[in-house]
């Protein structure tokens, strides 16, 4: 599965649109931090191939950010598929990069709509 090529910034809504070079140039291992799966607001779409779950490379650290908008401390900025795969293997926690406003604010990003290229669902 290959990463999007672009994301969006969790933390305004001015629509704009982040090449994924740039936004993990800006995460380091100074980000990360040990994650239980009950504060990750993972959404499980009806649509989510489980042949992508089972394909999911653990060995990457999912990449989560605080949110104010959802009963969970946090959400779900990359690696959906590898938290669900961690969790169906009945892990309870997983060391996530937690993605904070500075990573945005030396970023130009763009105006137009990029749909995800990702894991297309």
């Amino acid at each position: 599965m290959s990463l999007p090529k672009y994301f969006r910034n969790p933390f305004n809504d001015k629509g704009k649109w982040y090449p994924t070079a740039d936004v993990l140039a800006n995460i380091s291992v100074n980000d990360l931090q040990l994650v239980m799966f009950s504060d990750i607001f993972i959404d499980e779409p009806h649509t989510i191939e489980k042949i992508k779950i089972v394909g999911a490379d653990t060995r990457y650290p999912p990449l989560v950010y605080e949110s104010s908008n959802i009963s969970q401390k946090y959400c779900t900025f990359d690696g959906r598929h590898r938290l669900l795969k961690l969790k169906s293997e009945g892990k309870t926690a997983t060391v996530c990069f937690i993605v904070k406003p500075k990573v945005f604010e030396k970023l130009t990003g763009t105006n137009f709509f990029i749909p995800c290229s990702g894991c297309a669902e």
